[in-house]
C-alpha cells in the first residue's frame, strides 16, 4: 500500500468518524462498524424489508443513480474530494474506504431500494447481484461526476 492510500483511508477514516452517527445501543444493527460479512451472514431479527425503506439508520438511501450522486456529494466534504480529484484514484483503489461506507450505509448489504434498482437498472444488471459490484460501479459513476463537475468550474 502506497503513502498515497494510507493517507487518503486515514482521511476517510476521520471524515465517517464524525459524520456517521453512531448506534451503540444496539450494536448487532450497527453496520457503520460491523464488518459486511457478518451483515451479509446475519439473519435479519425484526424482518424488516429494506426495499422500500427512504432510510436506514438516518442515512436517506438513494433512489438512482443520480441521486447516489446527489447523496455523495452531501456526504463527502469539498478537501476529501479535492484529494479524489487529484490522486487519480479509481474505484478499486477506494473499495475499503468510500466503498465500504457506500455499501454499508445506503444499504447494499441489507437489500435495500438502491441494490433493488442497481440490480433492475445497472449497466450490466444481469451480474450485478453482489453489493462489491454495485459499490464498486457507483464509486466509479462518483469519480466520473467530479471531474465533470470539476471541468465545469
Amino acid at each position: 500500500m502506497n503513502i498515497r492510500t494510507i493517507l487518503l483511508v486515514l482521511l476517510f477514516a476521520g471524515w465517517t468518524a464524525s459524520t456517521v452517527p453512531a448506534h451503540p445501543a444496539d450494536p448487532d444493527t450497527n453496520t457503520e462498524t460491523a464488518s459486511p460479512a457478518s451483515v451479509l451472514s446475519r439473519e435479519n431479527p425484526d424482518k424488516t424489508d429494506y426495499s422500500t425503506a427512504d432510510s436506514i439508520n438516518g442515512i436517506y438511501i438513494p433512489r438512482n443513480i443520480g441521486e447516489c450522486m446527489t447523496e455523495l456529494d452531501k456526504h463527502i466534504s469539498d478537501s476529501l474530494k479535492t484529494v479524489l480529484l487529484e490522486g487519480g484514484y479509481s474505484s478499486i483503489d477506494l473499495h475499503f474506504s468510500l466503498g465500504m461506507w457506500i455499501r454499508n450505509n445506503f444499504g447494499l448489504w441489507r437489500d435495500s431500494r438502491l441494490a433493488h434498482y442497481l440490480r433492475n437498472n445497472g449497466p450490466c444488471s444481469d451480474r450485478m447481484d453482489e453489493p462489491d459490484d454495485m459499490s464498486d460501479y457507483i464509486l466509479s459513476e462518483y469519480l466520473g461526476h467530479l471531474k465533470l463537475t470539476h471541468e465545469k468550474n
